[in-house]
C-alpha cells in the first residue's frame, strides 16, 4: 500500500514538473536554423527597402495604426513620414533615390509563436539634385511565419532619440490620465508640422549681420563673471531626470532632448536657478518654476546664440544647435573666448580609457561616440559626489535625457553608446550680461 501511494506521488510530481517545463518552453527562445535566418534576411531586406522609400520626396505613403502590432511601430512609421516632409522644407526638392544597402542581421531569436531580430539598416540618398549622403538606423523587428513565409508585424528601436522621446512623452501622459495612444502620437506630430510650416522665411544675410551686432553689443555689456557651481548643476540634473519630471515646465523639450537637458544643467550651474528651490514634484503653477520660466523667457544667464526655449514659448522650433546639438555644444563651450559658458575639453576622439588620471567629477559633462552614426551622439552629466578616474568608471553615476535616466552607471552608458569613445567637459568661470 505504501509503495502504491509512493508511486502515485511520484507520478503526480512528474506530471507537475512536465507541465512546468512545457510552460517555461513557451516563454523562452528556441534554436533557429540557418535556413530560417536566410529567409528572414530576405524578408527584412525587402521590407526595409520599401519602408525607407517613405523618405523619398515622391513617396505618398501614409501609415495606419493597424499596420503594426503596437504603438511603437506606428510611431516609427509616422516619424519617417515627418522626416520626408521636413526634408522637403530643408532641401528644395527633399531627398530622393533612397537606396538600402544589404541589411546587417545583428541577432535573430525564435520564440514559439513569433521571431525577433535586431537589424542595422544603412541607406544612401540624393539631396540638392546631386549631393549624396548616407544614414543608418537600428531596429528591433517582430515577425511571424506561415507556410514558410515571414511577415513583419512590428518595429521598435532604442537608437532613434526622436522615437524614444515621443514614447517617453506618451508613457508620462498615460501615468497622469487616460490617453488614446494613436491620438496622442498624431497630435504631437501635428504640432511639429505646425511649427515647420509656420516658420517665416529668413534673410540669412540680414540674420547674420543682426546676430553679429547683438554679439558685439552684448560683449561690451558682459562684465560680470560667474563661477560654475558643479553641485547645483548636478542637483538640477538629479531632480529633472527623475521619473516624475518628464516635463519640468521651465524649458520646452526638444527631440532629441539629451543636450537640451545638459545645457539646462550648465545654465543652472552658472546661476540660472539661484535663489529658487525646485519643488519635490513639478507643477506648472509652482512659484519657483514660474519665476524660472520667466527667467528663461528673458534669456537670463544665457547668450544670443546659447539659449533655451521657455516652456510656454510660441516658437515650437528647437533652440540653437549650440544649445541642443551634441557636436555644436562641445565646439561652442570649448571655443568660447569672450562670454558665455566655457569649458576645457578632454579626450576628444579617443577611447574612454585614454582619460587616464584625469578625474571625472560631479558637474562634468560626458559625451559618447556612436560608431554607427560616425559622430558624438549623446550627452550626460556626472552626478556622483566623489571624483573618480576612468579606472573606477563603474562607480561613476550620470543623469540624462533621451532616454531619461537618473544615476545611471557610467560603464553601462559607455557600453551601450554604440562605441568606446568618450570625451569630457570641465566647466569654469564665465561672463554673462545678466
Amino acid at each position: 500500500m505504501k509503495k502504491y501511494k509512493m508511486l502515485i506521488c511520484i507520478a503526480v510530481i512528474f506530471i507537475l514538473l512536465f507541465q512546468n517545463v512545457v510552460f517555461a518552453s513557451s516563454e523562452l527562445p528556441v534554436a533557429s536554423t540557418d535556413t530560417e535566418s536566410s529567409m528572414v534576411i530576405d524578408c527584412l531586406q525587402g521590407y526595409f527597402e520599401k519602408l525607407m522609400q517613405t523618405l523619398d520626396y515622391n513617396s505618398s505613403q501614409v501609415y495606419k495604426p493597424e499596420d503594426f502590432a503596437s504603438i511603437n511601430g506606428y510611431i516609427i512609421a509616422k516619424i519617417l513620414e515627418w522626416d520626408r516632409d521636413s526634408y522637403k522644407y530643408t532641401f528644395e526638392e527633399g531627398i530622393e533615390n533612397v537606396k538600402v544597402y544589404p541589411i546587417e542581421l545583428k541577432d535573430f531569436v525564435k520564440f514559439e509563436e513569433y521571431y525577433e531580430a535586431s537589424v542595422l539598416v544603412k541607406y544612401k540618398y540624393i539631396f540638392n539634385s546631386n549631393e549624396e549622403n548616407e544614414g543608418v538606423r537600428l531596429y528591433r523587428v517582430t515577425l511571424t511565419e506561415s507556410n514558410g513565409q515571414f511577415t513583419v508585424i512590428d518595429l521598435d528601436t532604442v537608437d532613434d532619440y526622436v522615437v524614444m522621446d515621443l514614447k517617453a512623452g506618451l508613457q508620462f501622459t498615460a501615468k497622469k490620465e487616460a490617453v488614446n495612444e494613436v491620438d496622442f502620437v498624431n497630435s504631437r506630430i501635428e504640432e511639429w508640422y505646425k511649427a515647420l510650416y509656420s516658420t517665416p522665411e529668413i534673410d540669412l544675410t540680414k540674420e547674420a549681420e543682426s546676430e553679429a551686432a547683438v554679439i558685439k553689443d552684448t560683449e561690451v555689456q558682459a562684465k560680470a563673471s560667474y563661477s560654475y557651481d558643479s553641485y547645483v548643476a548636478a542637483l538640477y540634473a538629479f531632480k529633472c531626470a527623475g521619473v516624475n519630471w518628464y516635463e519640468n515646465y521651465i524649458f520646452r523639450r526638444t527631440a532629441p532632448d539629451c543636450t537640451n537637458f545638459i545645457s539646462q544643467c550648465v545654465w543652472a550651474g552658472y546661476g540660472g536657478t539661484s535663489g529658487y528651490t525646485l519643488p519635490a514634484t513639478p507643477s506648472v503653477s509652482n512659484s519657483a518654476i514660474t519665476a524660472l520660466r520667466n527667467r528663461v523667457a528673458n534669456d537670463y544667464r544665457m547668450t544670443s546664440s546659447w539659449y533655451g526655449r521657455n516652456y510656454y514659448s510660441s516658437n515650437l522650433n528647437d533652440p540653437p544647435a549650440k544649445w541642443c546639438g551634441v557636436v555644436e555644444f562641445y565646439s561652442y563651450v570649448t571655443g568660447s573666448d569672450t562670454y558665455g559658458p566655457k569649458a576645457t575639453g578632454y579626450n576628444n576622439g579617443n577611447i574612454y580609457t585614454s582619460l587616464g588620471s584625469t578625474t571625472i567629477a560631479q558637474g562634468n559633462i560626458v559625451q559618447f561616440y556612436s560608431n554607427e552614426l560616425g559622430r558624438y551622439s549623446h550627452s550626460a552629466i556626472v552626478t556622483t559626489a566623489t571624483s573618480y578616474t576612468v579606472a573606477n568608471a563603474s562607480s561613476v553615476r550620470v543623469s540624462q535625457h533621451s532616454g531619461q535616466d537618473n544615476n545611471r552607471n557610467l560603464m553601462d552608458a559607455i557600453q551601450n553608446s554604440g562605441g568606446q569613445k568618450m570625451r569630457l567637459l570641465k566647466f569654469k568661470s564665465a561672463s554673462f550680461n545678466q
